[in-house]
């Protein structure tokens, strides 16, 4: 064989049509050479199986992979995930949310920190919430204090001035319906009664007037069936009605007429109380139909509508009005928008 040049070497032949492996090596000291034949099948049948070594080898290596990925997520990604999704319904306002993350590592432990410092402001808030409705109580208290003294001492003051000129048995009959008015509306608990007792309250304090004025008061009431029902604030309307009577008909020198409507729109119950009586002297009659509303509260006389704002904003919020409007043609328009409600729960539903 040409090929066996040097002393050591391989080469590949073909051999009886076989591809043959040849390697050879030199025997230092007698100078013999020992050649070895291996068939290149056999080769590459031990590379082949190296190969699927190989690829075996990775799968088990990528299926070790996700395994541990799997579990890292397990301990790590998912408790996170869901610690975040409590910490984001907290953040919308839920305070009973807690987190349900438990372990003795440092997410377990983030977990139970979350839990209690959410505890602590849920806390915190009901607080709050306590003390304002606290201070709200004591506001409504004191508002209501304040317009049954000033009712109380306007109606004892209409009776006393009936007592030389009229008759006792008409001013008994007055002094019955201020006894009526009072049972009704200083003596039971609660801010809200239906609309039909607030109207049946104002028609008694109507009586007292009517029967002190005499012909020079004309009290009317017009309204709708469907609003009886519902809620309202107790002495809502009567102070109103009295500033109407007291500012407005009294210095009239001709007789004068008060309206009392109501009804209900969009939701909402709506009072005005008209009069034709001489207006506001702080205001010249206006061209048109002119909104005097902070000028009738801020003025003395506006005591009675001025603790009337108050109490809507206590109660209601934004969601009432009171609007005074001087009427061009004279006289004077009070209106009120409240929520429809059958109870006052439905406020903070």
């Amino acid at each position: 064989m040409d090929e066996l040049e040097g002393e050591s070497g391989h080469f590949v032949a073909k051999l009886n049509g076989r591809n043959l492996l040849i390697t050879y090596d030199t025997v230092a000291k007698t100078g013999w050479r020992i050649v070895a034949y291996t068939p290149l099948t056999e080769l590459y049948a031990d590379i082949g199986k190296l190969e699927r070594l190989t690829v075996l080898l990775f799968l088990a290596v990528l299926a070790v992979s996700f395994l541990v990925s799997y579990y890292i997520a397990r301990r790590l990604s998912i408790p996170i995930q869901r610690l975040f999704i409590s910490m984001k319904k907290v953040e919308m306002g839920n305070l009973q949310e807690r987190s349900a993350v438990s372990g003795s590592d440092e997410i377990g432990e983030l977990a139970r920190k979350f839990n209690s410092m959410v505890g602590r402001i849920e806390d915190l808030h009901d607080r709050v919430l306590a003390e304002q409705e606290m201070k709200r109580r004591t506001e409504i208290r004191a508002l209501q204090s304040q317009i049954n003294t000033h009712f109380l001492y306007n109606t004892l003051a209409s009776i006393r001035s009936m007592l030389p000129t009229e008759p006792p048995e008409k001013v008994d009959s007055i002094i019955v319906a201020l006894v009526r008015l009072l049972k009704r509306t200083l003596t039971e608990e609660g801010e809200f009664i239906p609309i039909s007792e607030e109207l049946e309250n104002l028609r008694n304090y109507v009586r007292i007037q009517e029967a002190r004025q005499g012909e020079h008061l004309r009290v009317e009431f017009a309204a709708d069936e469907g609003m009886m029902h519902l809620k309202t604030l107790k002495l809502l309307l009567q102070p109103i009605v009295e500033n109407a009577i007291f500012h407005g008909i009294e210095p009239k020198a001709s007789p004068g007429t008060v309206l009392v409507q109501g009804g209900l729109s969009d939701g909402k119950v709506w009072f005005r109380i008209r009069d034709d009586g001489v207006g506001y002297s702080e205001l010249p009659r206006p061209e048109v139909d002119t909104d005097i509303t902070a000028l009738a509260i801020e003025q003395g006389s506006g005591m009675g509508l001025r603790n009337i704002r108050d109490r809507l904003r206590l109660h209601y919020g934004a969601s009432a009005d009171l609007i005074v409007i001087a009427r061009a043609e004279g006289g004077t328009d009070v209106l009120l928008s409240l929520p429809a409600i059958r109870g006052p729960e439905e406020l903070t539903a």
